[in-house]
């Protein structure tokens, strides 16, 4: 069981519970609430209460089913400058998942998965806004080829509907049909090759085919190095395929802002370079190269001088993102473990370079954890973000910031009961994080205590 109180009204609770049910059968339950009032100025508090439960079930001689659920009823505020006037809303939303594992022989397994999930979003006066309902089947059979190959290979089947105010047509749906096979080949005991494929279809934009191919090779007792080419898609998103609606200025209709039913899939090209190894038998260090090629990323035009003024979403321009990320662990005693990663991504598009929204040239992140055999624990996290610009109906620039977060704690009672003081963004009392491009949202200081406790 664990209580959050502090400052900026943030409260949290959390109880879990795992037990046996019987020798074949286990069961985990969490119940939880959060509230908080969200970003500075902004309406977008949430007032979030959840409950989730898992079952296990043993089915001799080889096979395990799992049943997942979940649900939650919640309250939350709605930034009226964009395309409502309305100040709160409640979202429930429910997911059940059950999966059946079988273990063929000692080397060839199955699955199949079926999870269905359902929210709806109402005004506070129980006026519908949207009701979303999706449903996965999926279906996987792994085996061995001899003694150096591992094949998996599957098939997937979505479907989502979605039922809005703010699509047009108000009702839409998408059915998307898949099928992958993945082969691992040891080429010898220090090399192995990872290819597949993903050929998938759907309702929105057809068919596309994601190959995969990945080398893995040690070349010496601990030097691990990773080549990996791939090829992904990202389908268009309900909005952008269907949104139909006005964007508001003090609740005044100004701009249209409309989706496009003619897009294509985003298409990225990814190469990466990996190496991974531990220096003096301490220092743990882990480098990533990157080289991705974005295509036919999808974007609002810049409004169209039309009675309204109009937006849609297109397939607008074409991206190159390169970068790499530095990881390293290192733990100085036995209660004193040190950490830090320096993340560099450079992100622009071909054609009349402005950069990509949202993307900090550089990132980094230090931590210090020391924890005493007195059960006296301090955690310290530095994090430095570059600053950031989103260009969307203006150009909004959040300057580069640097946030502090301390947490220290005390545990009693054989590691029963913890004690916790947890300061976050000590460094200053607001500064901004993110945005839309309508507006920059904040992060505030936040103070709070936190009480867990363990029962036998």
């Amino acid at each position: 069981m664990t209580t959050k109180l502090g400052t900026k009204h943030f409260r949290e609770g959390l109880l879990r519970y795992s037990g046996n049910l019987s020798g074949r059968a286990s069961l985990s339950l969490t119940a939880g609430y959060r509230e908080d009032e969200g970003s500075p100025g902004v309406n977008d508090y949430r007032r979030i209460p959840k409950i989730t439960g898992r079952v296990k079930y043993r089915l001799p001689p080889r096979s395990v089913v799992h049943f997942f659920a979940g649900a939650n009823d919640s309250e939350i505020g709605l930034d009226t400058s964009r395309y409502t006037s309305t100040t709160d809303a409640h979202v429930r939303s429910n997911y059940q998942m059950i999966k059946w594992e079988h273990a063929i022989t000692g080397s060839s397994d199955f699955h199949v998965q079926v999870d269905r999930t359902y929210a709806e979003l109402h005004t506070s006066d129980r006026r519908p806004l949207a009701e979303l309902g999706q449903y996965n089947l999926e279906l996987q059979h792994s085996f061995s080829l001899g003694t150096k190959q591992k094949v998996i290979w599957g098939a997937t089947y979505r479907y989502s509907h979605l039922d809005c105010n703010y699509l047009d047509p108000k009702k839409d749906n998408i059915n998307i049909v898949g099928l992958f096979v993945q082969d691992a080949i040891r080429i010898a005991a220090n090399c192995t090759l990872f290819a597949g494929i993903k050929f998938e279809d759907n309702s929105f934009t057809k068919h596309a085919f994601s190959p995969r191919i990945s080398l893995l090779y040690e070349p010496l007792h601990g030097h691990h190095f990773r080549l990996s080419l791939a090829r992904a898609y990202r389908n268009p998103t309900f909005v952008e395929n269907s949104m139909q609606t006005f964007i508001r200025f003090m609740d005044i209709p100004v701009l249209l802002q409309t989706g496009n039913e003619h897009l294509d899939s985003e298409r990225m090209t990814a190469l990466e370079l990996g190496y991974r190894t531990t220096l003096f038998n301490r220092l743990d260090v882990s480098i990533e190269l990157y080289y991705n090629e974005h295509d036919r990323s999808i974007e609002l035009t810049d409004p169209v001088l039309a009675l309204p003024p109009t937006m849609k979403y297109k397939n607008k321009f074409d991206a190159v993102s390169k970068g790499m990320e530095v990881s390293l662990t290192l733990p100085l005693t036995p209660w004193w473990t040190c950490t830090g990663n320096y993340t560099y991504q450079d992100c622009d598009r071909r054609k009349k370079p402005r950069g990509i929204q949202g993307t900090p040239l550089h990132k980094i992140n230090l931590g210090s954890r020391l924890s005493f055999n007195n059960g006296f624990s301090l955690d310290v996290r530095l994090h430095f973000v570059d600053e950031t610009r989103w260009y969307f109906y203006r150009n909004i620039k959040a300057d580069d910031y640097l946030r502090l977060d301390v947490r220290i704690a005390r545990t009693l009672f054989n590691d029963r009961l913890e004690l916790a003081l947890v300061c976050q963004n000590l460094t200053d009392t607001r500064h901004p994080e993110y945005s839309d491009g309508v507006r920059m949202y904040e992060a505030d200081r936040l103070i709070y205590g936190q009480i867990s406790v363990r029962f036998p």
